[in-house]
């Protein structure tokens, strides 16, 4: 069944709870739209976003990757994938040769457990990593050499441990207005804590700043978050895979906008999860069930469905996306690969 064949981690549960006749009209509605042929998209005006294939990133260490879930670029334009399961973050080149790899699966440190995002901190290219089943961020130098890790607090009742699916790293705000004086100097990392519906916040250290979120259906409410973003303007962009959607909020966490809506037609997300900004603050967001990813303008219109010489182009369950330097870099889960483009011109 799809919905088996999607169950990977995507947002703690899956939709075992649907009847079968929703579940069947809503494939045959995902067939339909997305699967039908470029002339039969024209009927619903879809919209693409070109983008032209440069390679394919499939094995390192002579090793296939198994499932994968994120990946990013170093400051020295090297690409770091998190072959999460198989518990390695493998290194290439900006070309796609490759270089090393390290970690393994356990539970000791520089090990993991079903690690599933990952980023670059900004400043000195150290390499942090959501370790979801070890409840924890681990630390790594540019060439993998393991630095710290810093263990998540669980919920306040102190039953449910942290549930990190991905973490953002954010130097602190500089002024050039010389009347404004920035008190709060941290490097902060915003950990995406899964199952538990909310936003952790520490430094980049691994000391405890503060907790934001809690579980539910209106504006500034998480319903399993998978993924985060920051913009220059230090807003946040948090794709919500139970609440279809990509919540907006401002650098006080409050509501701003939401981004998409559930559905299967374009603008519409049945399972959102990777997520990526370009300079001009447009989102791309992967859905893992629809197998596309779409892009979004800041004030959330949609600006078209990523496709290859005017056709659409279907993912093997896409989910971690990044962007840099007018590449834009696919995580296929299912398709074990990570698949390079480069980006063209767009609205």
């Amino acid at each position: 069944m799809l919905i088996q064949r999607r169950r990977y981690r995507q947002s703690g549960q899956y939709s075992r709870g649907k009847s079968a006749k929703r579940l069947a009209a809503l494939t045959a509605a995902v067939l339909i739209f997305w699967a039908a042929p470029l002339g039969s998209l024209r009927v619903y005006a879809l919209e693409l976003v070109n983008v032209k294939p440069l390679f394919q990133l499939k094995s390192g260490g002579g090793r296939a990757f198994h499932l994968p879930s994120d990946v990013t670029v170093g400051l020295d334009d090297r690409i770091y994938v998190l072959d999460g399961v198989v518990g390695r973050v493998v290194v290439f080149s900006k070309r796609g040769k490759y270089l090393f790899q390290f970690g393994q699966r356990g539970s000791d440190k520089g090990e993991f457990w079903d690690a599933l995002g990952l980023d670059v901190h900004p400043g000195n290219g150290n390499i942090y990593v959501a370790d979801s089943k070890n409840h924890s961020i681990q630390v790594f130098s540019p060439e993998g050499k393991f630095l710290f890790l810093f263990k998540l607090i669980p919920t306040e009742e102190g039953k449910k441990p942290a549930d990190p699916t991905d973490v953002t790293i954010v130097l602190p705000k500089v002024s050039t207005d010389i009347f404004i004086t920035i008190t709060d100097k941290r490097t902060k990392c915003f950990i995406v804590d899964n199952n538990n519906h909310r936003i952790l916040i520490y430094d980049e250290n691994g000391v405890y700043i503060k907790t934001y979120g809690f579980m539910g259906f209106e504006k500034e409410q998480l319903r399993f978050p998978y993924a985060i973003q920051i913009d220059k303007d230090r807003n946040f962009f948090i794709s919500e895979v139970s609440n279809t959607r990509v919540q907006v909020l401002d650098e006080d966490f409050d509501y701003i906008r939401d981004v998409g809506t559930w559905g299967v037609r374009k603008g519409q997300f049945y399972r959102p999860q990777g997520l990526a900004l370009d300079p001009k603050r447009n989102s791309f967001v992967s859905d893992s069930y629809i197998d596309v990813v779409q892009a979004f303008n800041f004030e959330g219109d949609f600006l078209g469905a990523v496709g290859v010489n005017n056709k659409l182009k279907k993912f093997a369950s896409p989910v971690g996306l990044y962007i840099k330097d007018k590449r834009l870099y696919v995580v296929e889960m299912w398709g074990n690969k990570v698949s390079v483009f480069q980006m063209k011109d767009y609205p």
